[in-house]
Parts: structure tokens; C-alpha cells; sequence
């Protein structure tokens, strides 16, 4: 009676999770399966305990999963990864479970659907392509950098002014740009962003390739999270050396 009520409150726990639950012996014959596996191989769960889970995967899904389960066999560490089945993006994490006499003897599987975070990411990099698309084909200086003054992006505008490539700039301080009597003012201009205070203008002058000394006016634009902290620092700027002159 004790253990009938332990299996009913195991598999009510495991119906409770959100996501796809089961226990495997060695060979991948399924041993419990929790109602949300059920419910995304749309295969009722008395018909899932018994049979390989080999059999209600797809082919190719298969024998991904078999050679997951293979190296968890194999080295009795716990693995994870990702694949596609019945339309949804899914992280696994196959784990071992071990006996008495330490050995591996069955696998223990969760499969996490995260096919929203996937689109959520794909959707984030085809709006990165359009912005970066869009900024380059601007004749404005454009340049991102973070707090730290590390630059993270500059649009083809800048790369052409400086004479530059971007891996020359990319990943280095936007303060080697500026001369050594410029870069105090604008670390206190830049350290005055907020989100209450998020716009800095200043004037500066850049010693060309050529030798050519040229003056520019950058606004700076602090990027906040929703936490109201600056995280990034855009900085769109124009030649002004005629002006100045």
C-alpha cells in the first residue's frame, strides 16, 4: 500500500512540472513519463510506458537522442543539448542514475521547450541586422560603446573618416580616439549620464591618418535597462571643421 501511494505521489510530482519528464532503462524503454510528454508526442502515457522511446521520435531525433544516451551510458556524467521535434525547440538534459553497486542503470531525461527564447533570439538578430543596416548607410559618425568605454559598434561612416578597419576598433576603448587633454572632460561628461540626464554633447578634435587635425560634435545618448542603468552609450557625431575654422 505504501509503495502504490509513493508511485502515485512520485508521478503526481512529475505531472506537476511544466516540462517533459521520463525515466529510461538502459535500452530506452520507457519507465514513467509525465503528463506533459504525453502531451507533446500527442501519445497517450499507457501507451508510452513499455515501449522504446526510439520508436515515437523521429528518425533523425532518434538517433540523436540514442547517441546522447549512448555517452551518459558510457561516461556516467549528465549531458545537454538541443533538437527540434514536433515543431518545438527543446533543451535536454539526460542525466544518470545510479545504483547500489554503481552502476549506471537507468537515465533519467527533462526536455525544457524554450521555442520561444529561440524566436525571441532569431527575432533580436534580424532587428540587430536591420539597425546595423540602416546606421551604416547613414553619413553620420554612429559608435556604441559601454560604460566602460568599450567600443561595440561603429557603422562604416566612422570606419571610412579614421581610415580604419572595424576589428581596429571593435572591442577597444572608445578614450584611444581622443587625445590625452580630451579624455577627462569627456569621462566626466560621460559619467554624468543617467536616465534622468541621458544626452552629452561636446566638441572635440581627432589627429587624421594624414596628420590633418579634424573637429567633430558627438551627442552621446545613454542606453538604460529597465532598471533605470546606463548599459550602453551611442554616440552619433558630425564633422565640423569648417565651422571651426
Amino acid at each position: 500500500m505504501a509503495t502504490r501511494e509513493s508511485g502515485q505521489t512520485t508521478q503526481s510530482l512529475m505531472d506537476s512540472v511544466a516540462e517533459s519528464i521520463m525515466l529510461l532503462d538502459r535500452d530506452g524503454t520507457i519507465l514513467a513519463a509525465n503528463a506533459m510528454l504525453s502531451r507533446r508526442l500527442n501519445v497517450p502515457r499507457d501507451r508510452l510506458v513499455g515501449s522504446s522511446i526510439f520508436d515515437v521520435l523521429d528518425p533523425d531525433i532518434a538517433r540523436l537522442r540514442r547517441a546522447k544516451m549512448d555517452e551518459v551510458l558510457r561516461t556516467g556524467s549528465p549531458v545537454s543539448f538541443e533538437d527540434t521535434t514536433h515543431g518545438r525547440h527543446l533543451q535536454n538534459i539526460v542525466s544518470p542514475v545510479v545504483s547500489e553497486d554503481g552502476q549506471v542503470s537507468k537515465i533519467a531525461v527533462i526536455a525544457v521547450d524554450i521555442t520561444e527564447r529561440k524566436r525571441s533570439e532569431a527575432a533580436l538578430r534580424e532587428s540587430e541586422a536591420r539597425y546595423h543596416a540602416v546606421v551604416d548607410s547613414q553619413t553620420e559618425l554612429i559608435t556604441r560603446f559601454t560604460p566602460d568605454y568599450t567600443l561595440t559598434f561603429v557603422n562604416e561612416a566612422v570606419l571610412r573618416y579614421c581610415g580604419l578597419k572595424r576589428e581596429h576598433m571593435i572591442g577597444h576603448s572608445a578614450l584611444e580616439f581622443l587625445t590625452a587633454d580630451q579624455r577627462e572632460k569627456y569621462k566626466e561628461g560621460i559619467a554624468a549620464l543617467s536616465k534622468d540626464n541621458p544626452i552629452f554633447i561636446i566638441e572635440s578634435y581627432a589627429i587624421m591618418p594624414n596628420g590633418e587635425m579634424r573637429w567633430q560634435q558627438w551627442v552621446d545618448t545613454a542606453v538604460v535597462d529597465d532598471r533605470g542603468r546606463v548599459v550602453e552609450i551611442q554616440s552619433v557625431g558630425r564633422d565640423i571643421t569648417e565651422r571651426k575654422r
